[in-house]
């Protein structure tokens, strides 16, 4: 029954993340000022980590346990694929420096080459994980090191984020300290995943993330942009009128 309680929450996961961002999958669809392209592809990594998660439950429920090996397999990826492209839209977004930005994508594309490596090895020596005869799911020796390495390059994001929000003042702090949090929420959630692997608390990490993010920053943005049109419309209307106006005085004249 665990199982499919675990898909359940997964499934709904899936459910409120393409609805709150069902206009922001589009191209047509306003995101951010900075980092739009990147933030697609963090949707789009969550989005497919949601559907691995989700699967895992189902497959653990009906007691496939071929499927659900691959299906575990596939966890790994998706779970450092979703940090990679997180990492690369708070790089686009902050705009952090060179050597940062550097540091953190060398970091996230390591880790999922540590991964593919590290899967490719437990075919042979069970060291992430491994299923008993029964089906039953059991932690491989070093599992929680190669988890820890996700919780560091949050932190180290969140680290990154808090030092470029220093001097910054109203809205874009209140933005920037939304991805603070975002990256924090991220470690914890892990960090919680690693001590209780039964459950989806990544999932449910990622989607308070997500929800945070949409309120207080995408439509953040989005009333800045609205504001800024209004007032060119209103400045665009005033000169035409002051044209208007000048046009009249000189025919009178």
């Amino acid at each position: 029954m665990q199982d499919y309680i675990y898909s359940v929450i997964a499934f709904l996961a899936i459910a409120i993340h393409l609805i709150v961002n069902y206009e922001l999958r589009s191209n047509n669809g306003v995101i951010t000022i900075h980092g739009s392209r990147e933030y697609r592809g963090f949707l789009t990594g969550t989005l497919g980590y949601y559907l691995v998660d989700a699967g895992w439950g189902v497959f653990a429920g009906l007691e496939w346990t071929r499927v659900l090996y691959l299906d575990t397999m596939f966890y790994y990826i998706a779970i450092a694929v979703s940090v990679l492209t997180w990492c690369h839209f708070v790089i686009a977004y902050l705009g952090i420096s060179q050597w940062k930005a550097r540091m953190l994508s060398w970091f996230g594309y390591g880790l999922l080459a540590l991964y593919i490596v590290m899967l490719t090895a437990n075919i042979f020596n069970n060291c992430l994980f491994r299923f008993d005869e029964l089906g039953n799911y059991g932690a491989g020796p070093i599992r929680c090191l190669v988890f820890y390495p996700l919780v560091v390059i949050n932190v180290l994001m969140a680290v990154f984020t808090l030092i470029k929000t220093r001097g910054s003042h109203g809205s874009v702090y209140r933005r920037n300290m939304v991805v603070f949090l975002f990256c924090l929420t991220m470690a914890v959630a892990i960090v919680f995943q690693i001590i209780w692997p039964l459950w989806p608390y990544y999932a449910l990490g990622l989607l308070i993330g997500h929800c945070f993010f949409h309120v207080f920053v995408i439509e953040d943005e989005r009333d800045e942009l609205r504001k800024a049109m209004i007032e060119r419309e209103q400045t665009a209307k005033h000169m035409a009128e002051l044209e208007i106006a000048l046009e009249r005085a000189r025919a009178a004249e």
